[in-house]
């Protein structure tokens, strides 16, 4: 009787590794490189001389020097213990890079302005309240994913620290955090050195500025830059990796961590989790003939819908109730926006992502069933980009340029999958061929060079003080009015400009809460503002989003508009009476003073068109001065508490 087995269908068991260490010793090797790594880095950070923008540079090209040589050795060592080592490794490099580039200020890449004024703002909502409500509007359930932000809020709340010098330490702790995560899932299905050599390519394999060969999507402004994103995307492919591998009866075990790892994307970045969500539901039907797979499959989507009910449910309640109001988020497109896979570009990573392409497609996911999960995200973005396409022509779409991120993951993965698959063939015929090359060296030597082209390319790239990233975040002043220790004369000059004024956002705010008090609100009111950092570090609802394109789906960013237009050229009895008769109208207004009025300013967002048209409201100082309000002057800005009536 032949009992020999297909290839086919024998699937690929993970490469054992050798000398395993055994028992609480052996734990506690393992261990040891994850603790032991990120606490030297940290002590290397303490112990910097002070912060100067020539320090950094070299520190940061030291780094570099260092880091490549010294993770391709330990790549490139047998035992399991280097390959922890080296997953370390990896995991400390953005922070450490981080951590250089932003010595010398509290804030994190980009400091209070623009997209990060949005999620610092969300940091600072849950510092002051747990409830899952929106980070403009009161009383408005959240729409943007809550679950990092909550955490931060909370651990603010416990250490009673202030939600804005919080976010930075969170946002490089979460680089690290996301490192491990991935490694850890690389770990069901691989070897040690295998999920350590994954861990480094996809990380290092990353386009940088100038390299790119994802468009304009690059490691720090896709990756770094949104720390939460990160943390869900680094894992992703082996997530589906490792569920692609399940063989076996039904487990109830496997269904529900499935179920817990989407909810926990959904909760951190909802994009992200429905390309997981697909991905999933694509290899549910490569294996529909697999009676376990599809129960587990279910077992998931029930556990997940549960888990993130206490948010996502609520907002699905309101959000069809009022009738599918539009979400303007969704309407954003970038360059990369168009479905443009890879651009081609002169680094040999791209390369690297064109040898994960055509594994993609050639190697047999029943004979190499990690590679099967890795096919499954790739149809996942690749479907995505159709809905793109699709919904493009009617102004809508699934942010496609932030989906590039994943496909550059699953490339890279993809091609170290493959070479994993090839090499024990590869190396049998070279050492054939060539028995006097010694390949260990050699395998050195090409690592070394590969992980160098690319650290020293991030690294300029974090380096870069002229970027809006680096220059906001080294020149903008903290809310007491401060400003970072490496602000230079025309940095400063820039943020005066862009901030508007000199007056100190926590003076402002005390402002704000001393003339509500005066004015006899319980509780400072709902506040007109469009001092973006006011927002962001201090925990005010305000009245109107600044920007439309991150306006809640059901905050009205439209009526609230109209409501504030109706109010220019009327009375000052009339607006009172508008005020007080508007439940959800704005009693607090902090707004700077020019030519005798006080401007509110706002930008919509034109679906169809251009990326937004600015429009404003203008009232005259005197219709504030009368005994409807309690008015104080803060240099050039206006506080205007509403009295009760």
């Amino acid at each position: 009787m032949n009992t020999q087995v297909s290839p086919r269908t024998t699937p690929t068991a993970p490469a054992a590794s050798p000398s395993r260490p055994a028992g609480r010793a052996g734990r506690l090797q393992v261990l040891l490189p994850w603790v032991l790594v990120p606490l030297a880095v940290l002590v290397g950070y303490l112990v910097l001389p002070p912060a100067a923008e020539l320090r950094s540079q070299y520190q940061a090209s030291a780094l570099v020097l260092v880091a490549a040589p010294l993770l391709a050795w330990l790549l490139t060592r047998r035992m399991p213990v280097a390959h922890h080592w080296a997953g370390a490794v990896v995991a400390a490099l953005l922070p450490a890079l981080s951590l250089v580039a932003l010595n010398g200020t509290d804030w994190f890449f980009s400091g209070p302005r623009g997209d990060q004024s949005f999620r610092m703002e969300y940091v600072t909502r849950f510092a002051d309240s747990l409830a899952l409500q929106d980070y403009t509007y009161r009383d408005v359930p959240a729409f943007y994913s809550p679950g990092w932000f909550w955490v931060q809020g909370l651990v603010a709340q416990l250490a009673d620290v202030e939600a804005w010098r919080l976010y930075k330490w969170a946002s490089i702790g979460t680089l690290y955090v996301a490192v491990v995560v991935a490694f850890a899932l690389w770990r069901l299905t691989c070897g040690t050195r295998l999920a350590a050599l994954l861990v480094a390519v996809t990380v290092v394999g990353l386009p940088a500025a100038g390299s790119g060969w994802l468009g304009a999507q690059t490691l720090m402004f896709s990756g770094a830059y949104e720390p939460y994103a990160w943390l869900v995307a680094l894992p992703l492919p082996a997530l589906l990796a490792w569920f692609a591998s399940a063989r076996g009866p039904f487990s109830w075990r496997r269904g529900l961590a499935l179920g817990v790892a989407l909810a926990a994307a959904a909760w951190l970045y909802l994009l992200y989790a429905l390309v997981a969500v697909v991905g999933v539901l694509v290899l549910a039907a490569w294996r529909r003939r697999d009676s376990a797979r599809l129960p587990e499959v279910a077992v998931a989507g029930l556990a997940s819908i549960v888990l993130v009910s206490p948010w996502l449910g609520r907002f699905l309640v309101e959000y069809v109730a009022a009738g599918l109001p539009p979400a303007a988020a969704t309407t954003w497109v970038e360059d990369d926006s168009y479905v443009n896979l890879v651009t081609i570009s002169a680094s040999p990573w791209m390369w690297a992502a064109l040898l994960g392409a055509v594994g993609l497609l050639v190697l047999d996911g029943e004979r190499h069933p990690r590679v099967r999960g890795l096919q499954a995200l790739g149809v996942a973005v690749l479907l995505l980009g159709v809905v793109q396409l699709v919904a493009g022509q009617a102004s809508g779409g699934v942010l496609f340029h932030r989906v590039l991120l994943v496909l550059g993951l699953c490339l890279l993965a993809a091609a170290t999958l493959t070479l994993a698959a090839v090499g024990p063939d590869l190396r049998t015929r070279a050492v054939g061929a060539w028995p006097r090359v010694p390949l260990r060296r050699l395998a050195f030597a090409a690592l070394t060079v590969l992980l160098f082209l690319n650290l020293s390319a991030h690294a300029r790239e974090w380096m870069n003080r002229e970027v809006d990233l680096s220059r906001l975040a080294h020149n903008h002043p903290y809310p007491d009015g401060s400003l970072p220790a490496l602000a230079s004369t025309e940095g400063r000059e820039v943020a005066d400009d862009e901030e508007g004024d000199e007056v100190p956002v926590a003076r402002l705010a005390d402002a704000i809460r001393d003339s509500a008090r005066a004015a006899g609100q319980e509780e400072t009111g709902v506040v007109l503002t469009d001092r973006i950092s006011l927002l962001a570090t201090q925990p005010f609802d305000a009245y109107q989003q600044w920007w439309g394109l991150y306006a809640n789906p059901l905050g009205e960013y439209a009526e609230r508009r109209s409501f504030l237009e109706s109010l220019e050229g009327l009375p000052a009895d009339d607006v009172v009476e508008r005020l007080r008769a508007d439940e959800q109208a704005p009693s607090v207004f902090a707004l700077e003073v020019e030519d005798g009025e006080v401007t509110f300013d706002s930008t919509d967002r034109d679906a169809g068109g251009d990326r937004g048209s600015a429009w404003s409201v203008s009232f005259p100082v005197e219709l504030f001065q009368g005994p409807e309000f309690e008015t104080t002057r803060v240099g050039d800005w206006l506080v205007a508490a509403l009295r009760k009536g």
